[in-house]
Protein backbone atom coordinates (compact mmCIF):
# COMPACT_ATOMS: atom_id res chain seq x y z
CA UNK A 1 0.00 0.00 0.00
CA UNK A 2 2.42 2.43 -1.09
CA UNK A 3 0.13 5.46 -1.14
CA UNK A 4 -0.67 4.65 2.70
CA UNK A 5 2.82 3.52 4.17
CA UNK A 6 6.72 3.36 2.46
CA UNK A 7 8.13 4.35 -0.34
CA UNK A 8 6.10 5.50 -3.02
CA UNK A 9 6.55 4.94 -6.90
CA UNK A 10 4.56 6.48 -9.48
CA UNK A 11 3.80 7.71 -13.49
CA UNK A 12 1.11 10.72 -13.60
CA UNK A 13 -1.87 10.66 -16.34
CA UNK A 14 -4.65 12.83 -17.18
CA UNK A 15 -8.35 11.74 -16.88
CA UNK A 16 -10.10 13.13 -20.14
CA UNK A 17 -14.00 12.95 -20.72
CA UNK A 18 -16.96 13.29 -18.23
CA UNK A 19 -15.56 12.44 -14.43
CA UNK A 20 -16.67 13.38 -11.22
CA UNK A 21 -15.13 16.34 -9.53
CA UNK A 22 -15.88 14.98 -6.29
CA UNK A 23 -16.09 11.63 -5.01
CA UNK A 24 -19.20 10.23 -3.53
CA UNK A 25 -21.21 7.19 -3.37
CA UNK A 26 -21.84 7.17 -6.48
CA UNK A 27 -17.91 6.39 -7.10
CA UNK A 28 -17.66 3.75 -4.43
CA UNK A 29 -20.82 1.98 -6.02
CA UNK A 30 -19.20 2.03 -9.70
CA UNK A 31 -16.25 0.22 -8.05
CA UNK A 32 -18.31 -2.08 -6.26
CA UNK A 33 -19.66 -2.91 -9.78
CA UNK A 34 -16.38 -3.63 -11.21
CA UNK A 35 -14.50 -5.72 -8.66
CA UNK A 36 -12.37 -8.60 -9.88
CA UNK A 37 -14.79 -11.64 -9.79
CA UNK A 38 -12.63 -14.96 -11.51
CA UNK A 39 -14.00 -16.66 -14.36
CA UNK A 40 -15.75 -19.72 -12.76
CA UNK A 41 -16.44 -21.66 -15.36
CA UNK A 42 -14.03 -23.04 -17.87
CA UNK A 43 -10.48 -21.36 -18.35
CA UNK A 44 -10.19 -17.40 -17.55
CA UNK A 45 -8.82 -14.89 -19.92
CA UNK A 46 -4.83 -14.35 -20.00
CA UNK A 47 -5.39 -10.71 -18.46
CA UNK A 48 -7.97 -9.90 -15.48
CA UNK A 49 -8.48 -6.64 -13.41
CA UNK A 50 -10.93 -5.12 -11.11
CA UNK A 51 -11.01 -2.74 -8.39
CA UNK A 52 -9.94 -3.49 -4.54
CA UNK A 53 -9.57 -1.00 -1.64
CA UNK A 54 -5.94 -0.94 -1.37
CA UNK A 55 -5.19 -3.41 1.42
CA UNK A 56 -4.96 -6.47 -0.03
CA UNK A 57 -6.20 -7.99 -3.55
CA UNK A 58 -9.59 -9.73 -1.67
CA UNK A 59 -10.64 -6.46 -0.17
CA UNK A 60 -13.55 -5.29 -1.73
CA UNK A 61 -15.24 -2.97 1.08
CA UNK A 62 -15.24 0.48 -0.32
CA UNK A 63 -15.88 3.10 2.13
CA UNK A 64 -15.76 7.04 2.70
CA UNK A 65 -13.68 6.84 5.81
CA UNK A 66 -11.32 3.75 3.87
CA UNK A 67 -10.92 5.39 0.46
CA UNK A 68 -11.45 8.92 -0.15
CA UNK A 69 -9.59 11.44 1.19
CA UNK A 70 -10.97 15.21 0.76
CA UNK A 71 -10.43 14.94 -2.96
CA UNK A 72 -8.86 11.57 -3.61
CA UNK A 73 -9.69 8.23 -4.27
CA UNK A 74 -7.13 6.33 -2.78
CA UNK A 75 -8.06 2.30 -4.58
CA UNK A 76 -6.08 -0.15 -6.11
CA UNK A 77 -6.37 -2.61 -9.16
CA UNK A 78 -6.28 -6.25 -8.67
CA UNK A 79 -3.99 -7.39 -11.78
CA UNK A 80 -4.51 -11.28 -12.36
CA UNK A 81 -2.47 -13.13 -15.26
CA UNK A 82 -3.27 -16.75 -15.86
CA UNK A 83 -1.00 -18.07 -17.53
CA UNK A 84 1.35 -21.05 -18.28
CA UNK A 85 4.32 -20.90 -18.22
CA UNK A 86 6.02 -22.27 -21.44
CA UNK A 87 8.46 -24.57 -19.60
CA UNK A 88 5.44 -26.24 -17.80
CA UNK A 89 3.44 -26.40 -21.30
CA UNK A 90 6.35 -28.21 -22.93
CA UNK A 91 7.07 -30.57 -20.22
CA UNK A 92 3.03 -31.91 -20.14
CA UNK A 93 3.77 -31.85 -24.28
CA UNK A 94 6.67 -34.32 -23.95
CA UNK A 95 5.64 -36.67 -21.61
CA UNK A 96 2.08 -37.04 -23.66
CA UNK A 97 4.53 -38.11 -26.42
CA UNK A 98 6.50 -40.36 -24.54
CA UNK A 99 3.67 -42.16 -23.81
CA UNK A 100 2.89 -42.83 -26.94
CA UNK A 101 6.37 -43.58 -28.06
CA UNK A 102 6.38 -46.44 -25.15
CA UNK A 103 3.35 -47.98 -26.47
CA UNK A 104 4.59 -47.88 -30.02
CA UNK A 105 6.55 -51.13 -30.82
CA UNK A 106 8.94 -48.83 -32.43
CA UNK A 107 9.45 -46.62 -29.89
CA UNK A 108 8.82 -44.01 -32.76
CA UNK A 109 5.72 -41.97 -33.06
CA UNK A 110 4.41 -40.21 -36.60
CA UNK A 111 3.01 -36.60 -37.07
CA UNK A 112 -0.87 -37.94 -36.19
CA UNK A 113 0.76 -38.89 -32.45
CA UNK A 114 2.45 -35.64 -32.11
CA UNK A 115 -0.96 -33.67 -32.83
CA UNK A 116 -2.78 -36.03 -30.21
CA UNK A 117 -0.10 -35.40 -27.54
CA UNK A 118 -0.30 -31.60 -28.60
CA UNK A 119 -3.41 -31.81 -27.98
CA UNK A 120 -3.44 -33.64 -24.86
CA UNK A 121 -1.39 -31.12 -23.51
CA UNK A 122 -3.22 -28.36 -24.52
CA UNK A 123 -6.11 -30.34 -22.43
CA UNK A 124 -4.22 -30.24 -19.44
CA UNK A 125 -3.02 -26.81 -19.35
CA UNK A 126 -6.70 -26.01 -20.49
CA UNK A 127 -8.13 -27.80 -16.77
CA UNK A 128 -5.30 -26.15 -14.48
CA UNK A 129 -5.97 -22.53 -15.98
CA UNK A 130 -9.43 -23.64 -15.16
CA UNK A 131 -8.98 -24.65 -11.67
CA UNK A 132 -6.98 -21.31 -10.87
CA UNK A 133 -3.78 -23.31 -10.40
CA UNK A 134 -1.77 -20.56 -12.67
CA UNK A 135 -3.52 -17.59 -11.23
CA UNK A 136 -1.22 -14.63 -10.31
CA UNK A 137 -2.61 -11.90 -7.88
CA UNK A 138 -0.88 -8.45 -7.80
CA UNK A 139 -2.40 -4.55 -6.57
CA UNK A 140 -1.07 -1.61 -8.70
CA UNK A 141 -2.23 1.78 -6.10
CA UNK A 142 -3.96 4.17 -7.47
CA UNK A 143 -4.49 7.78 -6.27
CA UNK A 144 -7.31 9.73 -8.00
CA UNK A 145 -7.19 13.28 -7.63
CA UNK A 146 -10.86 14.55 -8.72
CA UNK A 147 -10.08 18.04 -8.18
CA UNK A 148 -6.89 18.39 -10.57
CA UNK A 149 -8.16 15.17 -12.42
CA UNK A 150 -4.80 13.51 -12.35
CA UNK A 151 -4.62 9.73 -11.55
CA UNK A 152 -0.94 8.93 -9.80
CA UNK A 153 -0.27 5.56 -10.52
CA UNK A 154 2.97 2.49 -10.73
CA UNK A 155 1.75 1.79 -13.70
CA UNK A 156 5.04 1.46 -16.10
CA UNK A 157 4.51 -1.62 -18.46
CA UNK A 158 2.22 -1.46 -21.28
CA UNK A 159 0.48 -4.53 -20.14
CA UNK A 160 -0.66 -2.84 -16.66
CA UNK A 161 -1.08 0.82 -18.35
CA UNK A 162 -3.40 -0.99 -20.93
CA UNK A 163 -4.96 -2.76 -18.13
CA UNK A 164 -5.63 0.39 -16.25
CA UNK A 165 -7.15 2.13 -19.10
CA UNK A 166 -9.12 -0.03 -19.88
CA UNK A 167 -10.24 -0.34 -16.45
CA UNK A 168 -10.86 3.09 -16.04
CA UNK A 169 -13.47 3.54 -19.15
CA UNK A 170 -15.34 0.40 -18.29
CA UNK A 171 -16.36 1.87 -15.26
CA UNK A 172 -15.99 5.80 -14.91
CA UNK A 173 -15.91 6.04 -19.18
CA UNK A 174 -13.22 8.08 -19.03
CA UNK A 175 -9.84 8.03 -20.92
CA UNK A 176 -6.10 7.87 -18.92
CA UNK A 177 -3.47 10.01 -21.25
CA UNK A 178 0.06 8.99 -19.86
CA UNK A 179 1.91 12.28 -18.96
CA UNK A 180 5.19 11.91 -19.99
CA UNK A 181 7.69 15.11 -20.36
CA UNK A 182 6.82 15.81 -23.73
CA UNK A 183 2.97 15.76 -23.13
CA UNK A 184 3.01 18.12 -20.23
CA UNK A 185 5.15 20.45 -22.16
CA UNK A 186 2.51 20.27 -25.17
CA UNK A 187 -0.31 20.86 -22.78
CA UNK A 188 1.39 23.50 -20.49
CA UNK A 189 2.69 25.75 -23.78
CA UNK A 190 -0.95 24.85 -26.03
CA UNK A 191 -2.56 26.81 -22.69
CA UNK A 192 -0.19 29.61 -22.71
CA UNK A 193 -1.03 30.27 -26.73
CA UNK A 194 2.28 28.70 -27.60
CA UNK A 195 2.01 25.67 -29.46
CA UNK A 196 4.10 27.35 -32.03
CA UNK A 197 6.90 27.28 -30.37
CA UNK A 198 6.59 24.01 -29.15
CA UNK A 199 6.45 22.76 -32.27
CA UNK A 200 9.72 24.27 -33.36
CA UNK A 201 11.64 22.84 -30.20
CA UNK A 202 14.45 20.70 -31.19
CA UNK A 203 16.74 18.66 -28.93
CA UNK A 204 19.71 20.95 -27.11
CA UNK A 205 23.33 20.40 -28.28
CA UNK A 206 24.99 20.91 -25.26
CA UNK A 207 28.20 19.60 -26.15
CA UNK A 208 29.76 18.43 -30.19
CA UNK A 209 28.67 14.99 -31.06
CA UNK A 210 31.11 12.21 -30.59
CA UNK A 211 33.84 11.81 -33.11
CA UNK A 212 32.08 8.55 -34.48
CA UNK A 213 28.55 9.78 -34.91
CA UNK A 214 28.12 10.45 -38.70
CA UNK A 215 24.88 11.81 -41.00
CA UNK A 216 22.57 9.51 -41.85
CA UNK A 217 23.28 8.84 -45.94
CA UNK A 218 19.91 8.11 -46.36
CA UNK A 219 18.37 11.72 -45.23
CA UNK A 220 19.98 14.41 -46.89
CA UNK A 221 18.21 16.51 -43.63
CA UNK A 222 20.00 15.02 -41.16
CA UNK A 223 21.82 17.01 -39.19
CA UNK A 224 24.68 15.57 -36.66
CA UNK A 225 24.78 18.20 -34.61
CA UNK A 226 21.61 17.99 -33.14
CA UNK A 227 21.56 15.19 -30.96
CA UNK A 228 19.11 11.79 -31.83
CA UNK A 229 18.04 11.03 -28.56
CA UNK A 230 17.52 7.43 -29.49
CA UNK A 231 15.38 6.45 -26.54
CA UNK A 232 12.47 8.77 -27.62
CA UNK A 233 12.77 7.08 -31.06
CA UNK A 234 9.02 5.22 -31.91
CA UNK A 235 7.78 7.00 -28.74
CA UNK A 236 4.20 8.36 -28.40
CA UNK A 237 5.21 11.66 -28.17
CA UNK A 238 8.73 12.66 -29.73
CA UNK A 239 9.82 15.27 -27.53
CA UNK A 240 9.82 13.74 -24.52
CA UNK A 241 13.68 14.94 -24.37
CA UNK A 242 12.90 17.47 -22.80
CA UNK A 243 12.47 15.64 -19.22
CA UNK A 244 16.40 14.03 -19.79
CA UNK A 245 17.27 18.55 -20.73
CA UNK A 246 15.41 19.24 -17.46
CA UNK A 247 17.88 16.81 -15.69
CA UNK A 248 21.00 18.06 -17.76
CA UNK A 249 19.42 21.81 -16.09
CA UNK A 250 19.17 20.66 -12.58
CA UNK A 251 22.87 18.77 -12.36
CA UNK A 252 24.29 22.31 -14.07
CA UNK A 253 21.92 24.06 -11.07
CA UNK A 254 23.29 22.57 -7.99
CA UNK A 255 27.16 22.38 -9.90
CA UNK A 256 26.91 26.59 -10.39
CA UNK A 257 23.95 28.20 -7.88
CA UNK A 258 24.42 25.26 -4.97
CA UNK A 259 21.33 23.83 -6.17
CA UNK A 260 19.09 26.15 -5.17
CA UNK A 261 16.57 26.85 -7.65
CA UNK A 262 13.34 29.20 -8.06
CA UNK A 263 10.18 27.80 -9.21
CA UNK A 264 6.77 28.61 -8.34
CA UNK A 265 7.63 31.60 -6.35
CA UNK A 266 9.57 29.37 -4.00
CA UNK A 267 13.30 28.83 -3.84
CA UNK A 268 13.99 24.76 -3.72
CA UNK A 269 17.18 23.26 -2.26
CA UNK A 270 17.60 19.91 -4.54
CA UNK A 271 21.06 17.70 -4.70
CA UNK A 272 21.69 14.62 -6.54
CA UNK A 273 22.37 11.65 -4.45
CA UNK A 274 22.79 7.86 -4.82
CA UNK A 275 21.91 7.09 -8.58
CA UNK A 276 23.05 8.81 -11.74
CA UNK A 277 22.11 6.75 -15.05
CA UNK A 278 23.30 8.39 -18.34
CA UNK A 279 22.76 7.41 -21.94
CA UNK A 280 24.16 8.71 -24.97
CA UNK A 281 21.92 11.50 -27.36
CA UNK A 282 23.36 10.28 -30.51
CA UNK A 283 23.72 6.39 -29.56
CA UNK A 284 27.29 6.24 -30.04
CA UNK A 285 28.57 6.00 -26.74
CA UNK A 286 26.46 3.86 -24.86
CA UNK A 287 25.05 3.80 -21.41
CA UNK A 288 26.60 4.47 -17.53
CA UNK A 289 24.98 3.81 -13.94
CA UNK A 290 26.44 5.75 -10.96
CA UNK A 291 25.57 4.67 -7.36
CA UNK A 292 27.40 6.53 -5.02
CA UNK A 293 26.87 9.10 -2.34
CA UNK A 294 26.92 12.47 -4.63
CA UNK A 295 27.14 10.69 -7.76
CA UNK A 296 27.09 13.76 -10.09
CA UNK A 297 30.56 15.00 -8.92
CA UNK A 298 33.02 11.89 -9.78
CA UNK A 299 34.86 12.19 -12.17
CA UNK A 300 33.30 9.52 -14.19
CA UNK A 301 30.01 11.61 -14.72
CA UNK A 302 31.66 14.57 -16.28
CA UNK A 303 33.55 12.61 -18.38
CA UNK A 304 30.17 10.82 -19.18
CA UNK A 305 28.36 14.46 -20.13
CA UNK A 306 31.19 16.00 -22.01
CA UNK A 307 31.28 12.70 -24.32
CA UNK A 308 27.05 13.11 -25.23
CA UNK A 309 25.52 11.34 -22.50
CA UNK A 310 22.48 12.99 -21.08
CA UNK A 311 21.01 11.74 -17.71
CA UNK A 312 17.81 9.13 -18.13
CA UNK A 313 17.20 8.36 -14.18
CA UNK A 314 18.46 10.87 -11.70
CA UNK A 315 18.60 10.62 -7.76
CA UNK A 316 17.65 13.73 -5.95
CA UNK A 317 17.14 15.23 -2.60
CA UNK A 318 15.05 18.35 -2.32
CA UNK A 319 13.55 20.62 0.37
CA UNK A 320 10.45 21.83 -0.07
CA UNK A 321 8.26 24.20 2.32
CA UNK A 322 11.42 23.11 4.98
CA UNK A 323 10.52 19.49 4.36
CA UNK A 324 12.91 17.09 3.01
CA UNK A 325 12.33 14.26 0.26
CA UNK A 326 14.70 11.64 -1.48
CA UNK A 327 13.64 9.83 -4.49
CA UNK A 328 14.55 8.86 -8.62
CA UNK A 329 13.42 10.92 -11.48
CA UNK A 330 13.39 9.25 -14.65
CA UNK A 331 13.41 12.25 -17.08
CA UNK A 332 11.60 11.02 -20.54
CA UNK A 333 8.74 9.70 -19.26
CA UNK A 334 8.49 11.99 -15.68
CA UNK A 335 8.37 8.74 -13.26
CA UNK A 336 8.44 8.80 -9.58
CA UNK A 337 10.22 6.03 -8.47
CA UNK A 338 11.80 5.31 -4.32
CA UNK A 339 10.24 8.09 -2.82
CA UNK A 340 10.56 8.73 0.96
CA UNK A 341 8.25 11.18 2.31
CA UNK A 342 9.07 13.01 5.36
CA UNK A 343 8.35 11.11 8.86
CA UNK A 344 5.51 12.60 11.27
CA UNK A 345 6.78 14.58 14.29
CA UNK A 346 4.15 12.70 16.45
CA UNK A 347 2.18 9.45 16.35
CA UNK A 348 -0.69 9.77 13.85
CA UNK A 349 -4.04 9.21 16.03
CA UNK A 350 -5.18 6.85 13.76
CA UNK A 351 -4.08 5.16 10.21
CA UNK A 352 -6.48 7.20 8.44
CA UNK A 353 -4.76 10.45 9.72
CA UNK A 354 -1.27 8.76 9.04
CA UNK A 355 -2.66 8.17 5.33
CA UNK A 356 -3.67 12.10 5.07
CA UNK A 357 -0.46 13.36 6.26
CA UNK A 358 1.15 11.45 3.46
CA UNK A 359 -0.92 12.73 1.11
CA UNK A 360 -0.34 15.93 2.03
CA UNK A 361 3.15 15.47 1.71
CA UNK A 362 3.04 13.82 -1.73
CA UNK A 363 0.85 16.28 -2.95
CA UNK A 364 3.68 18.83 -1.87
CA UNK A 365 6.33 16.68 -3.38
CA UNK A 366 4.38 16.66 -6.84
CA UNK A 367 3.99 20.21 -7.17
CA UNK A 368 7.08 20.88 -6.08
CA UNK A 369 8.34 18.62 -9.36
CA UNK A 370 6.26 20.11 -11.34
CA UNK A 371 6.74 23.90 -11.08
CA UNK A 372 10.50 23.27 -11.09
CA UNK A 373 9.82 21.52 -14.59
CA UNK A 374 7.55 24.09 -15.37
CA UNK A 375 10.13 26.72 -14.61
CA UNK A 376 12.33 25.04 -17.16
CA UNK A 377 10.08 24.79 -19.94
CA UNK A 378 9.39 28.80 -18.98
CA UNK A 379 13.44 29.15 -19.76
CA UNK A 380 13.09 26.53 -22.55
CA UNK A 381 11.23 28.15 -25.33
CA UNK A 382 12.16 31.77 -23.92
CA UNK A 383 14.65 33.97 -25.83
CA UNK A 384 17.15 33.66 -23.25
CA UNK A 385 17.35 29.96 -24.08
CA UNK A 386 20.65 29.99 -26.52
CA UNK A 387 22.11 31.76 -23.96
CA UNK A 388 21.31 29.63 -20.97
CA UNK A 389 22.32 26.21 -23.21
CA UNK A 390 25.89 28.23 -24.30
CA UNK A 391 26.38 29.04 -19.89
CA UNK A 392 25.60 25.09 -19.48
CA UNK A 393 27.81 24.09 -22.64
CA UNK A 394 30.71 26.06 -21.04
CA UNK A 395 29.95 24.22 -17.79
CA UNK A 396 30.43 21.14 -19.17
CA UNK A 397 33.20 21.92 -21.40
CA UNK A 398 35.61 23.51 -19.23
CA UNK A 399 34.58 22.58 -15.92
CA UNK A 400 33.95 26.54 -15.02
CA UNK A 401 31.63 27.63 -12.14
CA UNK A 402 29.76 31.06 -12.52
CA UNK A 403 30.83 33.86 -10.99
CA UNK A 404 34.69 34.60 -9.60
CA UNK A 405 36.54 35.63 -6.23
CA UNK A 406 39.44 37.70 -6.47
CA UNK A 407 38.94 38.48 -9.80
CA UNK A 408 39.76 34.83 -11.12
CA UNK A 409 37.00 31.92 -12.41
CA UNK A 410 36.58 29.30 -10.20
CA UNK A 411 37.24 25.84 -11.24
CA UNK A 412 35.80 22.77 -10.80
CA UNK A 413 35.11 19.37 -9.15
CA UNK A 414 36.25 21.02 -5.72
CA UNK A 415 34.18 23.90 -5.52
CA UNK A 416 31.44 21.89 -7.12
CA UNK A 417 31.72 18.91 -4.29
CA UNK A 418 31.56 21.35 -1.53
CA UNK A 419 28.87 22.91 -2.90
CA UNK A 420 26.40 19.76 -3.31
CA UNK A 421 28.06 18.75 0.10
CA UNK A 422 26.63 21.67 1.54
CA UNK A 423 22.99 21.40 -0.17
CA UNK A 424 22.96 17.62 0.73
CA UNK A 425 23.57 18.22 4.40
CA UNK A 426 21.59 21.26 4.43
CA UNK A 427 18.42 18.88 3.44
CA UNK A 428 19.15 15.77 5.39
CA UNK A 429 19.39 18.07 8.43
CA UNK A 430 16.43 19.94 7.97
CA UNK A 431 13.95 17.12 9.62
CA UNK A 432 16.38 16.43 12.23
CA UNK A 433 16.58 20.58 13.33
CA UNK A 434 12.63 20.85 13.23
CA UNK A 435 12.35 17.67 15.40
CA UNK A 436 14.75 19.38 18.03
CA UNK A 437 12.84 22.76 18.30
CA UNK A 438 9.57 20.41 18.68
CA UNK A 439 11.83 18.87 21.71
CA UNK A 440 13.11 21.82 23.17
CA UNK A 441 9.68 23.41 23.13
CA UNK A 442 8.07 20.77 24.46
Amino acid sequence: MPFRRGSIGYARFAVVGSAPSAPDSSILEALAANVLRPTEIGAPPEIESGWVTGHHVYDTRFSIEENVFASDLVVAMRLDTNRVPSEVRRAYRAMAEQERAAASPTGIIGRSEKAAARDDADRQCHEELASGTYRRSKMIPVLWDLSRQIVLAPAFGDAVVTALRDLMFQTFEVRLVPISSGVHASETLRRQGRTRDYEDLRPSAFTPPPPSAEASPDDPADDIRIPRVPWIKGGPEPSDYLGNEFLVWLWWQTATNEGLVEAGGRTIPVAIDRQLDTDCAWDENGRQSLRATGPARMPEAMVALRAGKWPRKMGLMLAVDHEPFTCTIQGDRAIVSGLTLPKPEDAPESPRVLTEQRLDLLHTFDDAMTSLYDAFLTLRVGSAWPTMRERIAAWIREGIREGKRDGREETTRDDDARRADVTIETIRTTEDAERGMVSAAG
